[in-house]
């Protein structure tokens, strides 16, 4: 029998580097476990290979790599980077962060996001631009480094969106000076500092839509439906501001 494939709501951001504050992102990703009552049962070090929680050292200098913690069922360990229940990982290297949530489908993504985003902020994280989308658990979480994970819903024949990926890994890591976002997503989230930066190109297509809130004097959120995210992306491209869609000289 085929394994039903998971999804999961993804939450990523950029810029988010632990060179000056190691603890800050382990802290955020321990409150959310804590949040959701799981256990981090699974997880990576400086290797970047997933093993038993309990079998990963725990020394500061691997948070300055790639880590991640996860929840996965006991009965599918086995291949923990595609049957968790529960994930967060930093890659250092490309300064993102990313978390899903595989457990989240009943919740609506905006609500889940902003709870996220809350948690990171509350633990002092610091956050310039990020987003969210619901996807299968390898996709997904390959998508927010810029890698092309196939599964049974994606494989290679999705040129475009291959492309894509392909632009946004030749241009990471991410630049808030450059003043250009990834793509256009369900959520997406910019701090007060970046938004500025960038909403002249923005507020020409925002006048058709109401989804643009404004949190805690910090952030601004953006929510979409698929057609909005559609004329959206068109009008960000003839900007060219959409790193998604640059190409390269």
């Amino acid at each position: 029998m085929q394994q039903m494939i998971k999804n999961a709501n993804f939450f990523v951001a950029h810029n988010v580097s632990v060179q000056k504050d190691i603890l800050s992102v382990k802290n955020a990703f321990q409150e959310l476990f804590r949040k959701k009552d799981l256990e981090i049962n699974m997880t990576s070090g400086k290797s970047g290979k997933i093993k038993s929680a309990s079998k990963v050292s725990n020394k500061e200098t691997d948070y300055l790599h790639s880590y991640s913690f996860l929840a996965v069922s006991a009965d599918q360990q086995n291949i923990p980077s595609e049957n968790w229940d529960f994930m967060c990982f930093h890659d250092n290297e490309s300064k993102t962060l990313c978390i899903g949530d595989a457990k989240s489908k009943e919740i609506d993504i905006k609500d889940w996001s902003g709870e996220i985003l809350k948690i990171l902020t509350d633990k002092k994280v610091n956050l310039d631009y990020c987003y969210a989308y619901h996807e299968t658990l390898a996709f997904g979480q390959g998508y927010a480094v810029g890698v092309f994970c196939e599964d049974d819903k994606h494989d290679i024949t999705e040129f475009e969106v291959a492309e894509e990926i392909s632009r946004w890994l030749k241009n990471s890591p991410f630049d808030v000076e450059a003043h250009k976002i990834r793509d256009v997503f369900d959520v997406n989230i910019f701090s007060e500092k970046f938004f500025k930066s960038i909403s002249s190109e923005l507020s020409e297509s925002l006048k058709k839509t109401s989804s643009l809130k404004y949190l805690d004097s910090i952030f601004h959120m953006l929510t979409l439906n698929k057609q909005e995210k559609k004329e959206l992306r068109q009008h960000l491209e003839k900007k060219h501001i959409l790193i998604a869609k640059q190409i390269s000289e």
